[in-house]
C-alpha cells in the first residue's frame, strides 16, 4: 500500500515537472502565451464586461457580435462547485497551464482502471497530453476543446468501472466526470465521446450475450443513465440556454434565402466538414506539423523552406518577405 501510494506520488509529480517545464514562460516568467481565439473572445465580450463594471447589470444583447446578438448566456455565476472542483483537478494551474496536467491525471487514471501497471500508464498519459492535436489546440486558445478532451478518459474509467464491479466509484467518477465534461461546454467533443462510450457499450453487451449476465448488464446500465441525468441536471440551465441560443445563430433556421442556400435550417455539410482531418491527418497526433503546420504559421528564415528558397536562388531580403 504505501509502495503503491509512493509510485502514484512520484508519478503526479512528475506530471507537475513536466507541465511546468512546458508552460515555464507563463509559470516561472512574467509572459502569456498568445491565444487569438481567446483574444478574440475578449474583444467580443469587453462590452458587456464594462457594462456590468459600470452599471452591476449584465446586458442581453451584444450589438458588437454580427449584427447583434443574445448575451444573456454571459449571465452564468463564475464560480460553482464544479467550476472549483476543474480547478482544483488541475492543481489551481488555471487555463491554459493546467491543461496538460489534467490531460495527464485523467488519461493515468483511466489507464489504472483498466490494470495498466502505474509506469506504463504513465508513458500513455504523458503521450496523451502531448499529442499534436491538445498542443496545437492550446496555442489557438480552444481551451474548452481540451477541457473537455480532458475528461473524457474520466467518464470511460468510472463507466469501465461500473461493469468491472466496482459499481458505486464508478458510479460516482461517472458523475463527476460527465458533469465536468458537460461544463466544459464543448458538445462537439462531447459527441465524440458518446461515440466512444457506444463503442465500449458493444464491447460490453457481446459480453453479456455470451456469459448470458443480463441481469447485472441491466443494473450497470441503469447506474450509467442516472449518473448521465445527474450530470445532464447540474448544468441544465447552461444546456437549456446554449440550445435557445443557437436558434439565433448559423445552427439555427435561417431567415434569409440566397441561391446560394441549399436548405432552409443549420450548418450545409460543406460548412460542417470544411476543416476536417483528412484520411492521413491524425498522424498529426503523433508528428506536429507532418503535413506543413498552419497556413498562417511563421516560418524560420534558417527552416528547410528558406534552404529551398535560397537555393532557388532568392536573396536574402526575397526571402525575408516570402516568410512575412
Amino acid at each position: 500500500m504505501k509502495k503503491n501510494i509512493l509510485t502514484h506520488s512520484l508519478i503526479i509529480i512528475g506530471f507537475l515537472l513536466i507541465n511546468t517545464l512546458v508552460h515555464y514562460p507563463s509559470i516561472l516568467g512574467n509572459k502569456t502565451l498568445k491565444q487569438d481565439d481567446i483574444i478574440q473572445g475578449r474583444g467580443s465580450y469587453h462590452q458587456i464586461r464594462s457594462n456590468k463594471k459600470e452599471t452591476g447589470e449584465v446586458p442581453l444583447w451584444n450589438p458588437y457580435i454580427f449584427s447583434g446578438m443574445p448575451a444573456f448566456l454571459a449571465l452564468y455565476p463564475p464560480v460553482n462547485l464544479l467550476y472549483n472542483i476543474h480547478v482544483y483537478f488541475m492543481f489551481k494551474f488555471y487555463h491554459p497551464t493546467g491543461l496538460l496536467l489534467g490531460n495527464f491525471l485523467a488519461f493515468y487514471i483511466l489507464l489504472l482502471c483498466f490494470k495498466v501497471r502505474p509506469l506504463i500508464a504513465a508513458i500513455g498519459a504523458i503521450s496523451f497530453g502531448l499529442n499534436g492535436f491538445n498542443v496545437i489546440s492550446i496555442m489557438a486558445g480552444h481551451n474548452a476543446k481540451i477541457a473537455a478532451v480532458m475528461y473524457m478518459p474520466l467518464v470511460l474509467a468510472g463507466i469501465h468501472l461500473i461493469f468491472s464491479g466496482r459499481r458505486w466509484l464508478g458510479f460516482g467518477l461517472t458523475a463527476l466526470a460527465l458533469g465536468l465534461e458537460l461544463k466544459a461546454n464543448h458538445p462537439q467533443i462531447s459527441y465524440y465521446l458518446v461515440i466512444i462510450v457506444l463503442a465500449y457499450g458493444i464491447k460490453v453487451l457481446i459480453e453479456t450475450i455470451k456469459n448470458k449476465n443480463y441481469k447485472s448488464f441491466g443494473i450497470n446500465t441503469a447506474l450509467v443513465i442516472v449518473a448521465t441525468c445527474m450530470a445532464v441536471g447540474a448544468n441544465y440551465t447552461k444546456l437549456a440556454s446554449i440550445l435557445e441560443y443557437s436558434k439565433y445563430t448559423i445552427r439555427g433556421k435561417a431567415e434569409l434565402k440566397t441561391n446560394q442556400t441549399a436548405s432552409s435550417g443549420g450548418l450545409s455539410k460543406e460548412y460542417a466538414f470544411q476543416y476536417s482531418n483528412g484520411i492521413l491527418e491524425p498522424l498529426v497526433l503523433f508528428v506536429p506539423n507532418i503535413f506543413g503546420g498552419s497556413s498562417q504559421q511563421e516560418v524560420s528564415k534558417k527552416s528547410a523552406l528558406a534552404k529551398a528558397f535560397r537555393k532557388g536562388g532568392y536573396n536574402r531580403s526575397q526571402i525575408a518577405e516570402q516568410l512575412k
